[in-house]
């Protein structure tokens, strides 16, 4: 009986794992209209998750990571601090609870198993064949249905190219997570020949998805930078280890803020946003005018750089004000752009953004916190740990670190958990 009831257990655990993650692909390939409906299942499954997972703290676990618990309780008061500084509803918490649904190590009770890990990231694959697959249909057959459906995709400024995606950056940075995944698991097999006979065409159809269709910068920069840093593990078996690496480059991205905010705050013209400096044009330009949203993101937040302004919601309100309250015929055609952006275009200045310096700060020791539970080397099996590499990486570019209905921050919260034989005791 007692089987049977733990057997049931583990089968429900599994369901969820696959509806949750079902609910993080949609979000990126319906309509706004039918997003709002992802989104509340997607938040009644995170509370009740986060019930269970509290409970399972307090009975089943007595050894608890202090450091780590201390660290989770201090990003939470800084959070609510921010919020009531900010005077903004608790109804906005929405990233709060995404991240408190792993930050706490809630999630070890649904994905801690490798079995369940493996089980999310077969079904982000099927669904990313299925809905790629689909795209190129739509894309070279067109037939009538879909010609009405582009219409629609017309009006809200998406392409044909990719035309089962919200946008083409969207695309880019699925098709290249499925890229990071697919060569991982070649490699965790050692070129296995059924399992790389079967990917590889999962592989080249996501390539051409990236560099053919979606120009995704983003997700282009990060499958280049894994696969310099797939061969640099490779011929340099020192440098194998997964918490170094993966450590190292959360820090790395984290600390390019420091010459961004050096660069914007140097500028000595008072005139902000009526003058570029010389590097300045250049970095937008090979940014894509990303500096441009950048620099009067940094410029806005001034008054609030300790604790944030809580949501990015209020955040891009204010970088528009700030904006307007220049004179629009002097202002610069990429700063006038810029108040069409909500989000920041680089996760870690989002971050910036709701959090400030001390809820910034606070979430990068988190982070490696976790990331200090990894053992072992790439080569032994664990290359799927890379995609968190390209995800700090992608979020250089796209403010997409830790959202609510976002599939980055849902493999975060899956491969940031330590595997059972690297964490086996721990409860947070």
């Amino acid at each position: 009986m007692q089987k049977e009831s733990i057997k049931f257990v583990d089968m429900a655990k599994t369901i969820v794992v696959v509806v949750t993650t079902l609910f993080f692909c949609l979000s990126m390939t319906t309509f706004d209209d039918s997003r709002a409906w992802f989104k509340l299942c997607f938040d009644l499954i995170t509370s009740a998750c986060i019930v269970y997972g509290l409970a399972s703290n307090f009975i089943k676990y007595k050894k608890i990571d202090k450091p780590v618990l201390v660290l989770t309780i201090l990003y939470f008061v800084a959070r609510l601090a921010s919020y009531l500084i900010n005077g903004i509803p608790i109804t906005f918490g929405g990233a709060i609870m995404l991240q408190a649904f792993y930050l706490i190590g809630i999630s070890k009770y649904l994905y801690g198993g490798r079995s369940r890990q493996r089980v999310a990231i077969g079904t982000f694959l099927v669904f990313d064949i299925g809905i790629l697959l689909l795209n190129y249909y739509n894309l070279y057959f067109r037939p009538g249905y879909v010609e009405r459906a582009l219409e629609k995709y017309a009006e809200k400024g998406m392409l044909a190219e990719t035309n089962m995606f919200q946008s083409k950056n969207y695309a880019g940075m699925i098709a290249g997570a499925t890229i990071v995944i697919c060569c991982a698991e070649i490699l965790n097999k050692k070129f296995e020949k059924k399992t790389t006979l079967l990917l590889a065409p999962v592989i080249v159809l996501n390539l051409n998805m990236l560099y053919v269709h979606s120009h995704c910068r983003s997700g282009q920069t990060g499958v280049i930078v894994i696969a310099v840093l797939t061969a640099a593990i490779m011929v340099l078996k020192k440098i194998d280890s997964t918490r170094r690496i993966v450590g190292l480059s959360l820090i790395f991205c984290f600390l390019t803020l420091i010459p961004l905010y050096g660069l914007v705050y140097s500028h000595q013209n008072n005139e902000y946003l009526t003058n570029e400096a010389a590097i300045e044009q250049k970095i937008d330009d090979a940014s894509s005018y990303r500096y441009a949203i950048w620099k009067t993101t940094i410029l806005s937040q001034k008054k609030h750089l300790l604790l944030g302004y809580g949501n990015n919601t209020k955040a891009a309100k204010k970088k528009t004000e700030y904006i307007n309250s220049y004179d629009p015929e002097k202002v610069s055609l990429s700063y006038q752009m810029a108040t069409e952006h909500k989000r920041q275009h680089n996760g870690y200045l989002a971050q910036m953004n709701e959090t400030g310096i001390i809820g910034s700060v606070l979430l990068l020791l988190l982070l490696l916190a976790r990331i200090k539970g990894f053992k072992g080397r790439f080569r032994d099996g664990q290359w799927e740990k890379l995609l968190l590499v390209y995800i700090f990486w992608l979020n250089l570019f796209e403010a997409k670190l830790i959202l609510a209905n976002f599939f980055t921050g849902f493999l975060l919260m899956i491969m940031l958990l330590p595997s059972p034989e690297e964490d086996t005791e721990q409860a947070i």
